[in-house]
């Protein structure tokens, strides 16, 4: 199965776990009154990136970011930079960058270093944006020093039912997926669930992490059977699991609650090859469906402001 990631900072045009825009335009009073040349105009660059997005214009929405951060490197402001570098860390796990992706991360890294905001919640925010790159890319023994540091700035800084601890339990959770500690995936992923099921329009999230549950489910079923300790009565009840997990997330896509836009669009997308991996085609190509109504919507809506402009 193929990763799904939750986002922990804007970019991938919404949803809960974006960052609150005070987060993205930085804590830091040092960061808000840097004595720069010109002011980067952050708050345009990432509506213009969100639109991008929402139109599904991955290569566009890349040019725009590295063009930005080159701004943002001429113009000495590195509230920007730390910005753009976090947008680009999710854009580039989306896209297969691994390049780019990894620059972004370590550029993140050096920056809350350098200025001196290990105790921010801005830091741990990009300390899991960082991590979640590293693991994408293979890298995944890397990650959970990150994570933990994340997890440590996070507990002094924020409620224990806040959003960004969902976000955090679901990617620590595929990391240890990946190296093979199911147990402790498994409790990560359910308090995940157990926080995005406290909040509003998170139906998003909640499908995405029933979906890893899926996943996991059937690395796990796996790992047992080649050590030979797997009985039929075992793997009719892994099958019911991976089952239940499945159909709880479909009915997340299902809800008239959730708003039919770019993140829908975004979600539908990546959750669609994993139900096809697991047999469920005609959820698949409804999913593929849907996703492509929308980014046909919003690229014909996005001519005609272009037009109206």
């Amino acid at each position: 199965c193929q990763a799904l990631e939750t986002r922990l900072v804007r970019g991938e045009t919404g949803g809960v776990w974006r960052m609150a825009d005070q987060e993205n335009q930085m804590e830091s009073t040092e960061m808000k009154n840097q004595d720069t040349c010109r002011r980067i105009p952050v708050q345009e660059v990432i509506e213009k990136l969100d639109r991008m997005l929402e139109q599904d214009e991955p290569e566009r929405a890349m040019e725009h970011l590295k063009y930005w951060l080159s701004e943002a490197e001429k113009a000495g402001d590195w509230g920007v930079q730390l910005t753009v570098a976090n947008e680009l860390m999710g854009l580039t796990r989306s896209t297969g960058e691994e390049r780019e992706g990894l620059s972004a991360a370590e550029r993140g890294i050096e920056l809350i270093k350098t200025h001196k905001m290990e105790d921010t919640v801005t830091a741990g925010t990009t300390w899991i944006n960082a991590a979640t790159t590293f693991k994408a890319f293979g890298k995944c023994a890397a990650s959970l020093p990150l994570y933990e540091a994340a997890k440590r700035v996070y507990q002094r800084h924020l409620r224990e039912d806040d959003y960004r601890f969902a976000g955090l339990c679901n990617n620590m959770a595929l990391a240890y997926t990946q190296l093979k500690e199911f147990d402790r995936a498994e409790r990560l992923f359910m308090r995940a669930g157990e926080l995005a099921g406290l909040l509003q329009h998170s139906e998003m999230e909640i499908a995405v992490t029933w979906v890893n549950l899926a996943c996991l489910y059937r690395d796990w079923e796996a790992a047992e059977s080649e050590t030979g300790s797997c009985s039929q009565e075992e793997m009719e009840l892994w099958e019911k699991k991976k089952s239940q997990c499945l159909e709880r997330a479909w009915e997340q896509f299902e809800k008239r609650s959730v708003k039919w836009d770019g993140y829908y669009a975004f979600n539908c997308r990546k959750c669609a090859g994993t139900f096809g991996e697991f047999g469920y085609f005609r959820i698949q190509r409804e999913l593929e469906k849907r996703a492509e109504q929308i980014y046909r919507a919003n690229r014909r809506e996005g001519q005609t402001e272009d037009k109206d402009w």
